[in-house]
């Protein structure tokens, strides 16, 4: 699958990117952009398509709206364009992108890494006359590096911009928020999710798309790593309870905890998509199911359980997967332990 800044295909979002042409056609151009919404919306690749708009100096049309006020910013960039192909090899000498490692022991952002801002804001620019910084994503810087982000926005560089990017706005300093422009992106339509395949040359999912719930990000992960597969062995666990076959529940944890990161966190999303369809179920409300496995499933589990059950089983789960990504758990443990309470709610 093509990274976010390998991808210069993009749809949606269609009133989220009209105002930000609207913004930027003003004239009054913020130093810094905070994008949100949940993973998967393509909040890193419109990140991406601003900071080439930007280093091909697209900063200096800023303003020059029609006779209507109408903005025209044109976001498209050929792969093929010189300024594209640096952005996608991680060359270009006026952008930095700053993330988490996966590589690196450390699960966040340091202080460290936000100061190397600093140093390369005060740099001259090499080729556009603009700096540009993506953050991807502020979720992952700890408090003393949201600090020096802070004072960074509050004593912005000339010619310099700032793209960051969030998952969880709540949980950030509200005095970050208050010195950027937000724009939040929203789910996305299935028809769009659709286009979306097209356009990479995807292979369509009809189950992807259908259980993604807006996010494109999602629909092509499970794409790609046949997410199906991984949902109907979970099924046929959940299936055979309250007495499910041990064996099947150890060869289900060692694949969710494998090398493969993606396989883990499509395991722990279907199975809270599998949670909030049983106790939506027990509720009496209406659900539309992805397959008919997963409504045997649904009907077993609640014809055996209760609502009250089911709410504390989400909540549980909820404290693993905290535990998980705080602690660094054991994935294997943590994944047999979810059936575990899976028996004990029935």
């Amino acid at each position: 699958m093509l990274t976010s800044k390998e991808n210069h295909f993009f749809t949606g979002h269609r009133h989220e990117v009209e105002n930000l042409s609207r913004i930027l056609a003003s004239g009054r151009v913020p130093h810094g952009f905070l994008i949100t919404g949940t993973r998967g919306l393509g909040k890193a690749t419109l990140a991406y398509r601003l900071a080439r708009l930007i280093l091909r100096g697209g900063m200096e049309n800023a303003g020059s709206g029609n006779l209507f006020g109408t903005p025209e910013i044109d976001f498209g960039m050929s792969s093929a364009h010189p300024i594209f192909a640096k952005i996608s090899a991680g060359t270009h000498p006026d952008l930095m992108v700053l993330e988490k490692n996966s590589n690196e022991e450390k699960n966040e952002i340091t202080v460290d890494d936000v100061r190397k801002i600093s140093g390369f804001l005060r740099l001259t620019s090499a080729e556009s006359g603009w700096r540009v910084v993506i953050i991807d994503s502020v979720d992952e810087m700890n408090r003393n590096a949201a600090n020096a982000l802070l004072k960074i926005l509050e004593e912005p560089t000339a010619k310099s911009f700032l793209i960051l990017i969030s998952h969880s706005p709540g949980r950030l300093i509200p005095t970050i928020k208050s010195r950027c422009c937000m724009l939040k992106l929203n789910l996305l339509k299935e028809q769009e999710i659709i286009e979306i395949f097209a356009g990479i040359g995807a292979d369509k999912d009809d189950f992807a798309i259908a259980v993604c719930e807006g996010s494109p990000g999602v629909a092509l992960m499970f794409a790609q790593n046949n997410a199906r597969e991984v949902y109907e062995d979970f099924l046929r666990i959940i299936s055979a309870m309250p007495e499910p076959d041990i064996e099947k529940i150890l060869e289900f944890a060692e694949k969710a905890s494998g090398r493969n990161e993606e396989i883990w966190h499509i395991a722990n999303y279907l199975i809270e998509r599998f949670i909030a369809l049983a106790a939506k179920y027990s509720a009496g409300l209406e659900v539309i199911f992805s397959l008919r496995e997963e409504k045997a499933a649904v009907e077993k589990l609640a014809s055996i359980s209760s609502i009250e059950k089911l709410l504390e089983l989400a909540s549980r789960l909820q404290e693993w997967h905290f535990g998980d990504e705080i602690f660094h758990l054991d994935r294997r443990a943590i994944m047999t332990d979810i059936f575990n309470l899976f028996k004990k709610a029935a």
